[in-house]
């Protein structure tokens, strides 16, 4: 027997305190004749089933009965005293130790740590007050044990549970009419299901154009974006066109002013050998006494030069000789300003043709 270690009884039937231990296998119990062999079984029986009850089994010498059995999960001591009874139940390796009431039937913490069923055939001797088979047990007990017997407890138990099942399938039924009976009212609100789900696929179908529609109207407004950016690039390149086109302007008003003023230039160099020409008549008039006829034609040429200087305009055409380089040196300075501008806020590629522009300075 490897289950059941040890079994102490106090106070119970001849037993006033009795010790046995189990051994792994086979444990026998030899002795004469009323020396409480049977009170042994009678104990492992009280103490597994609480059977059977009353005080019979208290000894008339103790105030308290005790049966006490050591497993290998726990200690289980059944005590009885007067019209009380319980049992204790004792964890062996922690020591923790909780009281159970008994009643009339067995606690669930102690059925669970024996692990027995009623099958577990534990004999017993009859007593000589009740020599007849069952006569001592109570009207209960001997019911149970011949409904044991005879299997009539399992088909008590099945019976039982089969009204059980058929009460909760009952139950059940009802309770799936009852949901059905709701589902069915509240399909009656969805009969026109069918037209609603042809107009949700309309919908979805013009949901999917007006995505498409909206697609085609951002690639739109993209293209007219870069149309515009387009549009600006050409206006700032028309507008330094233009400027250009002005620069040219400029340059060759510059260089038809540049010819004016090499003219003037020339003239002036006229002007100086003229009036070197006169000091140096001057000079010739004071140091040589000329002719008359000399005089003369050195009045002539006097006069031949007042008169060529006259109709060229010479005297009248200092003031505009000035005026022309001042408006040369403007003409310059605003050449080399838009020529700046040119050079710099022109574009290196083109943004029509995406090409290199190739500049030249003005």
């Amino acid at each position: 027997m490897d289950y059941f270690k040890r079994l102490i009884l106090q106070n119970f039937l001849s037993y006033e305190e009795g010790v046995f231990d189990f051994h792994p296998g086979v444990n026998m119990f030899i002795g004469d004749s009323d020396k409480g062999k049977s009170a042994v079984m009678d104990a492992l029986f009280k103490l597994i089933y609480n059977r059977p009850m009353g005080n019979d089994f208290v000894s008339w010498w103790g105030k308290e009965s005790r049966i006490y059995l050591e497993t290998k999960m726990a200690g289980i001591t059944y005590w009885k005293k007067k019209s009380k009874a319980g049992y204790i139940l004792e964890n062996l390796e922690s020591g923790d130790i909780m009281p159970l009431t008994a009643g009339t039937g067995v606690p669930e913490d102690i059925t669970r740590i024996l692990n027995l069923s009623r099958e577990v055939n534990i004999q017993r001797q009859l007593e000589k007050k009740a020599p007849i088979f069952l006569l001592s047990e109570s009207p209960g007990d001997a019911a149970r044990l011949l409904s044991d017997i005879g299997g009539l407890g399992s088909i008590d138990v099945t019976i039982k549970k089969a009204k059980e099942d058929i009460t909760k399938n009952t139950r059940e039924k009802k309770a799936l009419e009852t949901l059905i009976t709701g589902k069915e009212k509240e399909l009656l609100a969805y009969d026109g299901i069918d037209i609603f789900e042809e107009r949700l696929a309309k919908a979805e179908a013009l949901e999917r154009e007006q995505d498409q529609l909206t697609q085609s109207n951002e690639q739109i407004t993209a293209i007219l974006g870069r149309m515009n950016g387009l549009r600006e690039d050409i206006a700032e390149i028309d507008l330094k066109l233009k400027i250009g086109e002005e620069v040219g302007d400029i340059a060759r008003k510059a260089a038809k002013m540049n010819k004016k003023a090499k003219i003037a230039e020339k003239i002036m160099e006229s002007l100086t050998r003229i009036k070197e020409y006169r000091k140096d008549l001057q000079k010739a008039d004071k140091a040589l006494e000329l002719s008359p006829l000399v005089k003369r034609g050195i009045q002539l040429c006097r006069i031949s030069a007042q008169q060529e200087e006259e109709k060229m305009g010479i005297t009248g055409s200092l003031d505009n000789i000035n005026q022309l380089k001042k408006g040369i040196h403007r003409f310059g300075k605003m050449i080399k300003m838009r020529n700046t501008e040119y050079m710099t806020s022109f574009p290196d590629i083109c943004p029509l043709c995406n090409q290199e522009i190739v500049r030249e300075k003005l």
